[in-house]
């Protein structure tokens, strides 16, 4: 549908503004410090020869819509999502970090050398690198995953401490202590 633009104290259209209010010479619109553009619920600010690229609300939530072909690309020496309140979820630096935040407190970062987690991680499983497999409760070395010969794997379970290794299929335990130290 048509929009309109309020301009001095009456409301123009958008061919009004065009012919009459552009101050610009061409087809730009030139609004001014402290001047908005008003879209209301479900009015869309459409961009691209399909309306490729959308940007909404619907009275329930907001929407910035890549509908189109190719990626939706945010280009910024640093790029940041924060909540409402001012409180960091995400921020990537150009040639740098990409931090994730829990509650304002950041809890993951890429490195140069991998990433580093802070605080405990909770829940983990798939390979960590070559040599390193964790799947639930017990720590795989040496293998890529539990059914490989020459690893070795570590475990606690009904109050035992157990290391195992594996050789011809089969695991032997080679260490295992309980919990009131008895080997």
């Amino acid at each position: 549908g048509q929009w309109s633009v309020p301009v001095g104290t009456k409301t123009e259209t958008l061919a009004e503004v065009l012919v009459n209010g552009n101050t610009t010479g061409g087809t730009d619109i030139a609004v001014s410090a402290g001047d908005d553009i008003t879209f209301t619920d479900t009015s869309k600010a459409l961009f691209g020869a399909g309306n490729d690229l959308q940007i909404y609300h619907d009275s329930s939530h907001s929407y910035l819509k890549d509908t189109g072909t190719g990626d939706l690309k945010i280009s910024s020496n640093t790029v940041r999502i924060e909540s409402d309140g001012a409180e960091n979820m995400i921020i990537a630096s150009a040639n740098g970090a990409v931090n994730l935040y829990y509650n304002n407190n950041q809890k993951l970062a890429t490195t140069g050398a991998g990433v580093t987690v802070t605080g405990g991680i909770t829940t983990a499983t798939g390979n960590f690198s070559d040599n390193v497999y964790l799947s639930v409760g017990q720590l795989y070395l040496g293998a890529s995953g539990t059914s490989t010969d020459d690893s070795y794997r570590m475990y606690a379970t009904s109050g035992q401490f157990v290391l195992a290794s594996r050789e011809s299929g089969t695991w032997t335990t080679r260490f295992d202590i309980d919990t009131s130290g008895n080997a």
